[in-house]
């Protein structure tokens, strides 16, 4: 909130909420009623202190809200001319993998807004972090929080439907820029990859392996993903028969080393 930027703040709220949600039945299943209180306690702290650090921004924005018509804008105008198609998620490997400003190649308008890269290493461990310390208990939070993130940011059935239930939605344009917000997640999955403990020579070389060919794993689902969309309907690709292929022997491959991991 410090930053003005209301709505990745707005997102961030949603995935913490659900995060917390999960934490706390877990707990309630379990029974450990004294650290449920006690980790409700830290959260209503933090976000008492939130509110107040950030009181300078927010009282001003609710003396303003009355003024805010974005509620009612069209579902066009909701979009604001950045609908990201599956085809975006390339640029999770290189950030012109579409076009560039530069030149006036790009298709689209702003595409500052439309990419996703955030550094080729950073992606790798970010990849590699749910196959090698999946146990830890950040990692599937964060995991599923990545995923939702590239999920709601491209343009998908999943759009009209949060644009019309879900409270407060509607009002923040450019629902791509959860694009952001997958950099959030990205950075925290890093840092638990980068904490892992010691191990033995042998296990740290299957587990480089497996970060390597994870990362080639998740290279080749995105280019499948994105090139699905590029291609005329009905047209079926040599090219991409044989990199189906490929990725689906890559994929036993991964899973067999994974087994060994376990």
């Amino acid at each position: 909130m410090q930053g003005g930027l209301l709505q990745l703040t707005y997102y961030s709220g949603w995935f913490l909420i659900a995060y917390l949600l999960t934490a706390l039945g877990t707990l309630w299943r379990r029974g450990e009623y004294v650290l449920l209180r006690r980790i409700l306690g830290w959260v209503a702290a933090s976000g008492i202190l939130a509110l107040g650090l950030s009181a300078y921004v927010l009282l001003p924005l609710a003396a303003d809200a009355p003024l805010i018509t974005r509620g009612a804008g069209s579902y066009e105008f909701f979009q604001a001319g950045h609908a990201l198609g599956p085809s975006h998620l390339l640029t999770l490997l290189w950030p012109e993998a579409l076009g560039t400003s530069l030149n006036g190649s790009y298709p689209g308008a702003e595409m500052w807004e439309d990419v996703a890269y955030f550094g080729l290493i950073p992606l790798v461990l970010a990849a590699a972090t749910p196959l090698l310390a999946w146990q830890r208990p950040l990692t599937r939070p964060l995991a599923v929080g990545f995923l939702a993130s590239a999920l709601v940011a491209l343009e998908t059935p999943l759009h009209p439907v949060l644009h019309a239930l879900l409270p407060g939605f509607h009002l923040f344009r450019l629902p791509g820029r959860l694009l952001h917000t997958m950099e959030r997640f990205e950075r925290r999955q890093v840092r638990l990859r980068t904490r892992s403990a010691p191990s033995s020579d042998r296990e740290e070389g299957l587990r480089t392996r497996a970060m390597v060919g994870g990362a080639v794993w998740v290279a080749l689902a995105i280019v499948l993903f994105a090139g699905w969309e590029m291609l005329p309907a009905g047209v079926v690709s040599p090219a991409g028969v044989l990199l189906v292929s490929f990725w689906g022997g890559w994929t036993i491959w991964m899973l067999r080393l994974l087994k060994r991991l376990a």
